[in-house]
């Protein structure tokens, strides 16, 4: 088991490093991913575009979105260790299943 954490945030990386329920000896942190790395039992965490999720389950693998509620105040800017906090990170398990595509 892999458990990948995708983000470019030095402050984001650090606290979901700190926060994660599921972590391997095998973690590995990226800005970016293909999901073709993804295996069975994997673990993802990050904010990804819905149809990257359904695939990282379509591959047997779980997902956490990293979510946090930034204030207009701390808009376009990087934020540090104190005002991510001010944003209530959370690490929410969803599930993401693809249907109907349209073209």
């Amino acid at each position: 088991m892999t458990t990948y954490i995708i983000t470019r945030h030095g402050a984001s990386r650090k606290w979901i490093l700190d926060n994660l329920p599921h972590q391997s000896g095998n973690t590995i942190v990226q800005n970016h991913l293909t999901t073709e790395v993804i295996r069975q039992g994997d673990v993802v965490v990050g904010v990804l575009p819905l149809y990257m999720i359904a695939e990282i389950y379509k591959r047997g693998a779980i997902f956490y979105a990293f979510d946090i509620t930034v204030s207009e105040s701390l808009r376009n800017r990087e934020l540090d260790e104190q005002d991510l906090l001010q944003c209530h990170p959370t690490l929410t398990q969803y599930t993401v299943i693809k249907g109907e595509t349209y073209a």
